[in-house]
């Protein structure tokens, strides 16, 4: 499927359904979740993973600063994505209450208030070097977006497959259907960007590589 501008590809993620639907979630038998074992080894990995989709909103604002961020095209789709990946933070930490892994009420603000000063100076760099640069660091956003995205919907399934919860797996499978989607936008997205300049080619090839 290849897209001539971020137009088309924006146009064909819009149309794109939502999987994790009101109907979709109340469908979901949550009192079957405790009827499989889920081996405790995979706990730290679903709220590693709850925690990285929860956190999704601070890297969306911490995007709207940048030139990229504000690409009417690119915020539109941030708009929705952002949605999409807060539900699938909640849905894995209501998975983990349903199966006996009790998580505090005001979890997501525990997992902003644990971000690292670290990370917060070293943002507040990258977010200098971005719009020092330019639009031509889109592309290397969009290169990262799609990297991230597919590495997620990768480890999602590796996750099913060894997990083997069905109820587990029907929530993942749903989160995965909007990733892939996500993945699709960020790599069309950054084929075009990629083409459209040699310094983005080279910005973006160095800063993957480093």
């Amino acid at each position: 499927m290849a897209f001539e501008t971020k137009k088309e590809v924006l146009d064909w993620y819009e149309k794109q359904p939502r999987t994790l639907t009101k109907e979709f979630i109340d469908g979901i038998d949550w009192r079957d979740v405790k009827n499989y074992p889920l081996d405790e080894k995979f706990v730290p990995v679903l709220l590693y993973m709850r925690d990285v989709e929860a956190l999704t909103d601070m890297y969306y604002e911490e995007l709207r600063r940048t030139p990229t961020g504000k690409d009417p095209i690119i915020r539109k789709f941030m708009e929705r994505w952002s949605n999409e990946e807060q539900t699938h933070g909640e849905i894995i930490n209501r998975f983990l209450n349903e199966a006996g892994i009790e998580t505090d009420e005001k979890w997501q603000n525990q997992v902003r208030k644990a971000v690292s000063t670290f990370y917060t100076v070293n943002n507040y760099l990258i977010t200098s070097l971005t719009n020092l640069v330019g639009k031509r660091f889109t592309a290397t956003h969009m290169t990262f977006g799609a990297i991230h995205e597919m590495s997620t919907t990768q480890g999602y399934r590796r996750l099913i497959e060894l997990a083997n919860h069905p109820v587990l797996t029907k929530i993942l499978n749903g989160i995965i259907r909007e990733e892939s989607a996500h993945a699709n936008f960020y790599r069309s997205v950054a084929r075009i960007e990629l083409g459209n300049s040699e310094t983005s080619r080279k910005l973006a090839r160095f800063i993957v590589k480093n």
